[in-house]
């Protein structure tokens, strides 16, 4: 398994931003897998707890797959320990089981500490420690606080209880299109890092840092829409970002951002230039794979088989989180946010099958030319955010 802290210094001490990818499906699975076996940088591979939890927690919509078997399926192809298991937006009411069986607040936070326990013993190396959610009322930054500090020692504890290394990520805020106050994150960091020197436990490695990224539909909205690599310097809202990264690297503490999808070459290259140490991008990757999958039904005139997809996609419903207000989206654009939740429903691999056999026709392999456009956005990520890539 990488020494982290290895990898920590070089991200310290160079213009490196490190990419967390999520396993948008066994597709994306594989070509993180592909890439780091080839190129031999590191990418952590993101898993919100709605995309995969452990089998007690009823698992999640990618693949089918739960923390176990996805930690099996990485240990096996993953030959130089590069691809790094994180837990992403690890909290109570963080997946669609607690949601749905409206657990009051101490039984939401068990079952989160029962899904983290199984995280550690699967070997995630990182936790992200996200408490920003309540179904049952709002929350202040105090109530937070103490949410990541229970959750923090419970997983420290597991871990040393069972010899694992883990790093931790905190997370204290739903993300929004603003920006954080310089102030607030410096009480946040200072709170966190006392808790820390009172328990002996070792600092957080990453603080997500609102950077003014959301991501809607299929754009990114806030503050990196309009950035100009020519004048980011004199950007006032860049510069801002920039004293809190440098703020979070004075504790020796990496600066995160979430939702980093969407951003083309130029601006997502402005990354490691303020220091944003590491950047997650997910959905894009699933809107990716159903753009390749549409576009090959319409170009090979498989009619029938594009209007099942698009109907499943819209019948799922989940494109309704990512809709703007008043939004002008047609249901093909609907299929193409949502499509990535329903690879793994019954009905999709029958309609897959055909799709499969249709293509075939045309000597197309689907998966083929899914992960070739997965590759080329990947790699341009890790381009931007400092990598050579040979």
């Amino acid at each position: 398994m990488i020494n982290f802290n290895i990898l920590k210094e070089e991200l310290l001490n160079s213009s490196k931003t490190l990419l967390g990818v999520g396993p948008m499906s066994k597709n994306c699975v594989d070509v993180v897998i592909e890439i780091c076996n080839t190129h031999l940088i590191p990418i952590q591979l993101i898993a919100s707890r709605r995309q995969i939890d452990s089998k007690s927690n009823g698992g999640g919509y990618v693949n089918s797959w739960s923390t176990e078997t996805l930690s099996d399926y990485i240990n096996k192809y993953d030959k130089n320990n590069l691809v790094l298991l994180s837990r992403d937006h690890g909290g109570p009411w963080q997946n669609y089981t607690e949601v749905d069986r409206e657990l009051d607040l101490h039984d939401a936070m068990e079952s989160c500490k029962k899904s983290f326990e199984i995280d550690i013993l699967s070997d995630f190396q990182f936790i992200h420690v996200d408490p920003s959610v309540d179904i049952n009322s709002a929350v202040s930054n105090i109530d937070i606080l103490e949410r990541v500090y229970d959750l923090y020692s419970f997983c420290i504890d597991i871990a040393k209880t069972n010899n694992k290394d883990i790093y931790i990520e905190i997370g204290t805020e739903e993300q929004i299109e603003g920006l954080n106050e310089y102030r607030e994150v410096e009480h946040n960091i200072n709170s966190i890092v006392n808790f820390c020197k009172q328990n002996s436990y070792q600092d957080p490695t990453f603080y997500v840092v609102q950077n003014g990224s959301k991501v809607k539909e299929a754009e990114n909205t806030g503050v990196f829409q309009n950035v100009d690599i020519d004048t980011y310097e004199n950007d006032e809202k860049i510069s801002q970002i920039k004293e809190i990264t440098e703020l979070c690297l004075s504790y020796g503490i990496l600066p995160k951002a979430h939702n980093s999808d969407y951003l083309p070459y130029d601006t997502s290259s402005i990354y490691p230039k303020i220091n944003l140490k590491g950047g997650n991008i997910a959905p894009e990757f699933g809107v990716i794979e159903s753009k390749v999958l549409i576009n090959l039904l319409k170009q090979f005139r498989l009619d029938s088989e594009l209007d099942e997809f698009v109907q499943l996609s819209i019948n799922s419903g989940k494109w309704i989180k990512w809709m703007k207000e008043k939004s002008k989206a047609s249901d093909l654009d609907k299929a193409i946010i949502s499509g990535h939740y329903i690879f793994s429903l019954p009905e999709f691999n029958e309609l897959k099958d055909k799709i499969v056999l249709g293509l075939s026709a045309h000597k197309v392999d689907l998966d083929t030319e899914i992960k070739k456009a997965l590759n080329d956005s990947i790699v341009n990520y890790l381009k931007a955010y400092g990598w050579v890539v040979s």
